[in-house]
Parts: C-alpha cells; structure tokens; sequence
C-alpha cells in the first residue's frame, strides 16, 4: 500500500471492550468507510543506538539546543537563523504526520524531509533582511518550547478532558515569548533562547533515556491527530516516565539561570551582524591627540658610517 497525503477530515470513532481488551474502530465520516490503522511515528525511529533517525535527532538537538542555551544572545545571525530554522521544522513535522495516509513515511525519509526544511529556514534567517522577524520568531518558539513542556508534564496531557486547552496553554506561551521580545528585546532573547535550548536539550537527552516513550511520545500524542493514528493515540495514550517529568522540570528550571549567566557573559546588545570596527580620525579624537598643524617631522641626518674618519 502506498501513503499519500490527504486533507484532515472528521471521523467517527467506535471503542468496544471485552475483557480486558479495547478495541477501537474508525471511520470516514463522509463514506463511512473504516480508515486503515497504524502506529503514530514521529520519524525518530525505534530504540536508540541501531536506529540512524534517532542518532540524526540525537545530533541535531545537541547541534542547535546547545548554542542556543549557553550563547544565544551572542549567537547574532546563527540565532535568527535556528529561530526560522526550527520553526520551519516544526511545522513541516506536524504538517506531515497529521497527513499522510497509512502506512505512512518511513521515518529516516521523514526525517530528512524535515532537516531540509530545517535548512532551508535557517539559511533564510540568517539574512540581515529578515533579522527582526528572526527575533521575533525566536521569541514564539521559546514560549511554545516552555508552553509544550508543561502541557506534557502529565498523563494525557495537562488537560486530558478538554484536547484544545492544552494547544491554547501552549499558545499563551508562544504569545508572551514574542511580545517579550517586541517589549524588552534583550531579555527577550536571553530567555526564549534559554527556553527552545533547554529544550532541544532536554529532547535529546530524553531520547537516550527512554528512546520514544518518553517526551518523544508526549510531543507526538500533543501534535498528532491523524485519523490514521487514532487507534495507537486512544488505546496507548500517553504516561510520561518519572524520568521524563524529571527532564521536563530540570530543563524549565534551567532556563533563568543559563538567561542570566548569558547576559553576565555577553554585556553587548543582540546584534545579526558583526560590531564595526571604530576608524580613528580627527572627528573622534580628543583635542590632546589631535596632531599640531605646525608640527613639522624632524630631519633625518644623513647615516654615517662606522668605519668613516
């Protein structure tokens, strides 16, 4: 069977239980037709060491969420650009899972589609043209990085009953990250630097740890909504490990103190360019060093040699 990527549409879901064993039905509910089932795959693979996506995320955490938390401020045009860059991922990621028809991507091919949009947001990003949309951005991504860790800190999310609060948390967040930024630009960025860095880190950390039944589950139960996942989502659920509700909690209390220490360590304003270098001239020089107009250079006398009487 080959996937395809289809448009989100409604379905009606039927549970039935016998015994101990759920089972759980789904259907269009244009044709009523039942949608074939299967596993809801974030594309970071299964296990750890033998998996190559899992190795790739691994990377690309370390890659771009340990610059972020220990030097964003500093960062200049690779800030800007990891703020498109990471965006632009995200929201490819999302975009395909909800998608794509069963049996779905692979998750290596899944994974470097999303790494090229990846690129392709970032090079963009590091243009001076785009510099305080990157900034702004920045600032929505780290309170949507704070938002998400807090929605996924339970079973079933922060709100289990009510699906949508837990995106209108999320979306607070992302909300007040940007305004952060537009208000106060230097904290801004110190902290939602901090935040999606953290972040990154806490994930790739995590997939070490519990491989994709910790955050990796969590992201994937808050994002995806595939009816061609439901199945998995409704009968498996999502039970975070302690410790992943530990990484969650480590990694948001991290966030002022790598803020502050950034901003001890790097005094100079956020800038996407280079600082220029400071041209002396007559303009900008104190009275005392300006050269005399009536200085004259001293006459060299002509050498003499040694050996000369």
């Amino acid at each position: 069977m080959q996937s395809a990527l289809l448009p989100r549409a409604p379905a009606i879901v039927k549970t039935s239980e016998s015994g101990n064993t759920t089972t759980v039905s789904v259907f269009d509910s244009n044709s009523l037709q039942p949608i074939t089932q299967t596993s809801a795959s974030d594309g970071s693979g299964v296990g750890f060491a033998s998996s190559a996506p899992s190795i790739l995320w691994f990377c690309f955490c370390l890659l771009f969420g340990l610059p972020l938390a220990l030097a964003g401020i500093r960062g200049r045009r690779f800030t800007t650009g990891a703020a498109f860059g990471l965006a632009f991922g995200v929201c490819s990621w999302a975009a395909f899972i909800n998608t794509v028809s069963a049996p779905g991507i692979a998750d290596l091919p899944l994974t470097l589609i999303v790494f090229a949009f990846v690129f392709v947001g970032s090079a963009l990003g590091m243009f001076s043209l785009v510099r305080v949309g990157g900034m702004v951005t920045l600032g929505v991504v780290g309170g949507l990085a704070l938002g998400v860790r807090i929605v996924v800190v339970k079973d079933d999310l922060l709100v289990a009953s009510v699906f949508f609060v837990n995106w209108l948390v999320a979306s607070v967040f992302g909300l007040l990250g940007g305004l952060l930024v537009v208000t106060n630009r230097r904290t801004g960025i110190l902290v939602c630097s901090a935040s999606a860095g953290t972040f990154l880190a806490g994930l790739g950390a995590d997939l070490i740890v519990n491989q994709q039944d910790g955050l990796s589950r969590g992201y994937r139960f808050l994002f995806d909504r595939n009816t061609s996942h439901l199945t998995d989502l409704l009968v498996h659920g999502y039970h975070p490990p302690v410790s992943a509700q530990i990484n969650i909690a480590v990694s948001i209390s991290l966030i002022p103190l790598l803020a502050y220490l950034q901003h001890r360590l790097f005094p100079n304003e956020f800038s996407s360019t280079r600082p220029e270098s400071v041209v002396l001239n007559d303009a900008n020089l104190a009275d005392s060093e300006k050269p005399r107009s009536d200085a004259r250079a001293p006459l060299s006398s002509e050498p003499v040699s040694r050996f000369s009487l």
